[in-house]
């Protein structure tokens, strides 16, 4: 045992037609279908991450579809949610969708930055840049406001340092900074 209260499972990945993300959709609830008992019968929840543009669970309403059918298999309803990743949710223009409506499902948080859907390039997702918060264009004002509402869990600072900055130094500080900011 790892001991983590939660795994993040991606949907599925780019779909370039609609049968193929149909036939994706099929595999992703049929897989969670197979872990979700392992996972429950060890304490852990699945928590399915919202993804960019053109793959599997890129809107709130697909990845509420997945969640729900799964849901309908088990009796312990809280055992999938979403684990909402910020950088995502901005590249497919829904933080305000999740924040407001969806917010209970919350399980997790991925939080990074982006500088919103530029290329529009979406095999590779060029433009999820996993910046630091703050060095993108996500308005984490009104997104802190909205999630102390009533998110208990964590933040999982989901930056890639290889992209952002050759000194970890410095981007552990562009986090702590973010931290004392808004979560303090």
């Amino acid at each position: 045992k790892a001991g983590g209260r939660f795994l993040v499972v991606h949907p599925g990945d780019f779909c370039q037609t609609e049968e193929e993300r149909s036939i994706r959709l099929g595999f992703s609830i049929n897989s969670l279908d197979e872990i979700l008992p392992y996972a429950e019968k060890n304490g852990v929840c699945i928590a399915i991450e919202n993804m960019p543009n053109s793959f599997l669970g890129d809107s709130p309403e697909e990845l509420l579809y997945i969640i729900g059918q799964v849901r309908k298999k088990i009796s312990n309803k809280g055992a999938i949610g979403i684990c909402f990743d910020s950088g995502h949710a901005f590249l497919t223009k829904t933080i305000d969708i999740y924040l407001n409506k969806y917010l209970s499902d919350i399980i997790g948080m991925h939080i990074h930055d982006n500088f919103g859907d530029i290329n529009m390039d979406y095999r590779y997702a060029p433009d999820d840049k996993h910046l630091p918060p703050g060095k993108g264009c996500i308005d984490w004002a009104s997104f802190i406001k909205k999630v102390k509402k009533s998110y208990k869990g964590a933040f999982v600072f989901e930056i890639m340092p290889w992209q952002n900055s050759n000194n970890i130094i410095s981007l552990l500080g562009d986090i702590k900074s973010f931290i004392k900011k808004f979560c303090l």
